[in-house]
């Protein structure tokens, strides 16, 4: 046997394969095989004719043997596709597990250029560096050859030429003795490292997008924000959930204009700190996307938003955002159920392989596990006054709201009741809770009684026109959503490469729990003779709820659920940050959580990667010290306290409307299914007043929200009387409270005096004296100067007065002092230096002198 090398006599060769190749050539009937060369004066193609268009490089099937082969690290596979750097060489490095190799180049690499193949290596060795590959379709073929027989019966100069030239022709007529592998794949230019911020998308919460409607003849109508209750009528569901009319959306809520009484900014600064970082360049763009909140987070993921001209999807827009974002991907900020929306629309990105487009995602006051608050915006129709309340009627809002499924993703979740400590519903004893309690005990602290309350299981029938009792929940609507919290929200995490953040809102009193209580009022009462008290129905039994909360949330939102996500939890202290606002009218809470410059500043944080320090922001759960009292009394009866300082907090009447005031320090105010609330840190001095708008009864409830979370009843008066004349005032001073004086027809005097628990207080008409008055100044913490200045008043009406037994004239002497007395008490008080309620007795004492004269 002869062995021949299939390197001899190549230069030889070149002629008989160019003349063979175009011989060939004439037969080419799905592409060719294209080999450059150069003879001197230049590169050249060369074509050899694809024999078998099924087979192009006469692949065995199955493969004869193993191998390893690997471009740049990647491992080369049928159709895998390697990332290769634009312009710059690659390595690799191959292996065929077989001994003997006869073949010169067991690796051969072709790029596909149409039909045809074009070689861009031919490889001896088994470590090799290539020219830099262009991206595209490519066949790796690995060629194993036995060493050739020559044999005598052949002419010596065709053994010759199969043992040199065959070997290097194309492998479409590869001899028998030539094993072939050939493997596809494809390659890819490395995409360029991104610099610079993510795009963001802005989720806001509910009733935070515009909603419109065609008006006649072309025009637009806006019913939400509302200005009249038939506006949100119009935003009525059918029982099966779905819009009687038709709706759309355009733009986020910057700031509500609901005339005349509510104005504020909602999204406004927070849209203008997003503008100036796309101005700046920091990020290229943002997106605050508008939806309609009357539907699941789940159905506006799936089905997208109607806008005016169009459907917009949210998948859509992530990757609208993306492919112009400076770092290719998306940061998802997502407030309140804006951020349930956010947890829905990752998941669903996650589905179709996306979830690489969102890089980071920040959760602001997401009720993730539903928040009790709700529970009384479904039932009963509660909390409308953050849009404008006294415009918005709870009835209307309430049968609206009942068959409306974004409201009840907003429900506490069966996860939410396993992680509370207390039950979320309780029932006080009385006619009118016992129905509930036959059902569901005293509390319900588990899921399926809870379920039960909600739908009614008691047998109660939807009341109308009393807004205290409960309506029932729309069972299939409330099982959605049931369902979409165990399913998606509850156990939600996010996937791997997406960063958590999560901001809690603490520090504002929060409904945590509601209680249903039986309250004995007289329903109707009628003007007494002469202007006498009013004649009353006997009093009857009547079902009140009334709300518990707790400090560990921001109005809205309970800390239980708000930090209920895996991530990096941050807390915000409002109670903290609205003690130092320099214009205490601006406080802020869960709707416009946003505007706070220090959540404006957190959030740029996380677009731009840096960790700025954040005041009033903390790792850790804050501890509160604050205890807070809690004010609830029924209609027909307005409330109003006022501080120190002059500032209010309750409802005033302005140019014959109703206007809701927050001035008062971490105050709020609010109604509930009838009851309005006042809640006022208790170590602010301050006078509450009642005016009476109907005749009727009416409850007077003051508790202690306490530093360790309890409410506790301090006192209750029950079933008073009220007349749309009365008048009645009570102090808190140094934490004590004074009776209750009331002024029952609105004529300036006062009628009769009352502990807070109802209990009747003679009044002696000779127990006031100068003395009296002495005491009161000297017991005040005035400077010696303000005190002196008093008192020599006092003293000066006392010589008087004692004077006037012998001539009458004295007397309007001593009147005239005791006047020009009150009058600098009213300046003391309006300056601060005396509390408003030591100013109420002072001026109280001073005008029972003037009536004893």
């Amino acid at each position: 046997m002869i062995f021949v090398s299939a390197h001899s006599f190549i230069k030889y060769l070149v002629p008989i394969f160019f003349f063979l190749s175009l011989v060939s050539y004439t037969h080419a009937s799905c592409g060719d095989f294209i080999t450059e060369y150069d003879y001197g004066e230049g590169p050249v193609d060369e074509r050899d004719p694809i024999e078998n268009c099924n087979n192009p490089f006469n692949a065995d099937d199955p493969a004869p043997f193993t191998y390893e082969l690997t471009i740049n690290g990647q491992m080369i596979t049928e159709n895998s596709v390697i990332i290769v750097p634009e312009a710059e060489s690659v390595s690799g490095a191959f292996h065929i597990d077989r001994p003997g190799n006869f073949s010169a180049q067991p690796l051969q690499i072709y790029k596909q250029e149409g039909e045809d193949y074009r070689q861009v290596a031919a490889v001896h060795n088994n470590n090799f560096e290539l020219s830099p590959l262009s991206e595209g379709e490519y066949v790796a073929v690995l060629l194993y050859e036995s060493p050739p027989i020559l044999s005598s019966s052949e002419p010596l100069w065709r053994q010759w030429l199969k043992s040199v030239f065959l070997p290097l022709t194309a492998l479409a007529y590869s001899p028998d003795y030539a094993d072939v592998v050939a493997i596809p794949f494809t390659v890819e230019y490395e995409s360029p490292v991104p610099t610079g911020a993510s795009s963001v998308l802005f989720l806001p919460g509910i009733q935070a997008s515009r909603l419109y409607t065609e008006g006649a003849f072309g025009t637009e109508d806006q019913v939400w924000e509302p200005n009249i209750s038939s506006d949100v009528e119009q935003l009525e569901f059918t029982d099966s959930g779905y819009s009687v009319n038709s709706i759309y959306t355009e733009d986020v809520i910057d700031e509500v204009n609901i005339l005349p009484i509510f104005q504020g900014n909602i999204y406004k600064g927070f849209l203008n700190m997003l503008e100036g970082l796309e101005e700046d360049g920091i990020i290229k763009d943002y997106s605050a996307f508008a939806y309609d909140w009357r539907y699941s987070v789940q159905d506006i993921v799936y089905s997208g938003t109607r806008y005016k001209n169009e459907l917009k999807s949210l998948i859509d827009e992530v990757e609208s955002l993306a492919q112009g974002s400076l770092s290719g991907q998306v940061t998802i900020v997502g407030h309140s159920n804006g951020g349930l929306l956010a947890k829905v629309l990752i998941t669903e990105l996650e589905r179709f392989g996306l979830e690489h487009l969102v890089d980071k995602v920040v959760f602001i006051g997401t009720p993730h596990l539903g928040t009790p608050k709700a529970i009384g915006t479904i039932l009963h129709g509660y909390d409308q006054q953050r849009l404008g309340g006294i415009v918005i009627d709870d009835v209307v809002t309430r049968n609206v709201i009942k068959n409306m499924p974004g409201a009840y993703g907003l429900l506490p979740s069966e996860k939410y009741i396993a992680n509370t400590a207390e039950p979320i519903i309780t029932f006080s004893e009385g006619e009118k809770t016992q129905s509930f309690i036959d059902v569901y005990g005293s509390i319900i602290s588990d899921a399926n009684n809870y379920k039960l309350f909600l739908e009614g299981a008691d047998g109660r029938v939807d009341d109308n026109n009393n807004i205290s009792s409960p309506y029932t929940a729309n069972k299939s609507i409330l099982e959605e959503s049931i369902n979409l919290h165990n399913n998606v929200l509850d156990n939600w995490s996010a996937p791997n490469g997406i960063v958590v953040y999560d901001v809690v809102g603490v520090g504002l009193s929060t409904i945590k729990a509601i209680e249903y209580r039986n309250v004995v009022e007289s329903a109707t009462c009628v003007p007494g003779a002469a202007g006498g008290m009013p004649v009353c129905s006997e009093a009857k039994n009547i079902l009140r709820p009334y709300a518990h909360f707790t400090q560990y949330g921001d109005e809205t939102v309970t800390a239980l659920s708000a930090e209920d996500v895996p991530g990096e939890k941050y807390y915000f202290d409002f109670e903290d940050y609205n003690l130092h606002l320099i214009n205490p009218f601006a406080s802020n809470q869960h709707a416009n959580f946003t505007e706070t410059e220090q959540v404006q500043s957190f959030v740029k944080n996380v677009i731009t990667g840096t960790s700025t320090p954040i005041e009033y922001f903390s790792r850790n759960k804050p501890n509160f010290t604050t205890e807070y009292e809690i004010t609830s009394i029924d209609s027909p009866v307005r409330v109003l306290e006022e501080d120190s300082e002059g500032n209010q907090t309750g409802v005033i009447v302005k140019d014959g409307k109703k206007v809701i005031l927050q001035e008062i320090p971490n105050s709020q105010y609010f109604e509930f299914a009838g009851t309005k609330y006042l809640i006022v840190p208790k170590n602010i001095d301050a006078k509450v007043t009642l005016y009476g708008e109907d005749y009727g009864g009416y409850t007077l409830t003051i508790a202690t929200l306490t530093k360790d979370d309890d409410q506790v009843v301090v006192s209750e008066l029950v079933n008073a009387v009220t007349t749309p004349n009365l008048v009645a005032s009570f102090s808190r001073i140094g934490g004590a409270y004074t009776q209750l004086k009331t002024d029952i027809d609105g004529d300036g005097e006062i009628d009769f005096v009352t502990t807070l628990d109802g209990e009747l207080v003679e009044e002696t008409e000779d127990e006031v004296t100068f003395d009296t008055l002495r005491s009161d100044i000297k017991s005040l913490s005035l400077s010696r100067q303000k005190e002196k200045g008093l008192l020599l008043l006092v003293n000066l009406a006392e010589k008087f007065s004692n004077k006037a037994k012998k001539h009458q004239a004295f007397t309007n002497l001593s009147n005239k002092v005791l006047e020009k007395l009150s009058k600098l008490v009213t300046l003391y008080s309006r300056k601060g230096w005396i509390d408003v309620g030591e100013g109420d007795i002072l001026q109280e004492h001073i005008k029972a002198l003037l009536n004893n004269k």
